[in-house]
């Protein structure tokens, strides 16, 4: 018998299925990370939309018309579309539509390396995460706690230690959209690069913060707008190079 995960109408549940047919219940965050850990059918799927999407954008009596109007009724009017919409508009995501197991199986397709660990938070994906590194506490919202400021809260973290990739659970309440957990999953990959390639790596505060424009710049060449966020690591780097100038006066 084929090992997966199989969702079960009678329950609303998701099963996974060892090699004898044994069945097991999964709650919501381990059903979750199976998906993520296998990237569940997106392959499938995301040649699907995108060879549908081909066919309607091309050699029909309209041509690239109606690519466009695909694109209005998918992503939604507006006189341009940035990259990250029309990627995941392409892979068959409704960009502002909720987050769920299976749109994020499909942007882990898209934009996380093979050899990446990612997973989202739970009990024990963060016992593994954690290790060689700090644990972070979570908030009613979902969200990780900033241990240097309990009023701000993180999206996604990677260990600067081991490069593996944490999403906070917030991000599949319902509200929060598939764009934004592209933005999210954009951003941590960026770290896990230069976590791979040993750019940027320390605990020096400039070489951090470096670290974190590296990051904004990366989401920005698909969203094409910088996060408000990059301005306080600006900050920082400007306040560190004025300190330094006074110093070797």
């Amino acid at each position: 018998m084929e090992e997966g995960l199989e969702y079960n109408w009678g329950t609303g549940d998701y099963e996974s299925v060892d090699s004898n047919g044994t069945r097991t219940t999964l709650d919501d965050w381990d059903a979750m990370n199976y998906l993520l850990s296998q990237s569940y059918s997106v392959k499938v799927y995301r040649t699907n939309a995108l060879g549908a999407v081909n066919q309607n954008s091309g050699g029909g009596s309209d041509g690239g018309s109606s690519l466009s109007q695909w694109m209005q009724a998918n992503i939604g009017p507006g006189p341009t579309v940035d990259l990250l919409s029309l990627v995941l508009s392409l892979a068959g995501l409704n960009p502002n539509a909720p987050a769920n197991m299976m749109s994020l199986g499909i942007i882990k397709s898209l934009f996380v390396p093979e050899d990446a660990w990612i997973a989202i938070a739970t009990k024990d994906t963060m016992e593994e995460w954690s290790k060689e590194y700090i644990k972070f506490n979570i908030s009613s919202k979902g969200l990780f706690i900033d241990r240097a400021d309990p009023n701000n809260y993180i999206k996604g973290i990677t260990n600067p230690i081991t490069g593996k990739i944490i999403l906070a659970p917030g991000l599949f309440d319902g509200v929060r959209t598939n764009y934004g957990l592209g933005d999210v999953v954009i951003h941590e990959v960026n770290h896990f690069t230069n976590w791979k390639n040993g750019l940027l790596q320390g605990n020096h505060p400039l070489i951090q913060n470096m670290n974190e424009i590296s990051a904004y710049k990366a989401t920005a060449e698909w969203t094409g707008v910088l996060g408000s966020g990059i301005n306080d690591y600006l900050y920082e780097i400007n306040k560190y190079i004025l300190n330094l100038k006074m110093l070797i006066k």
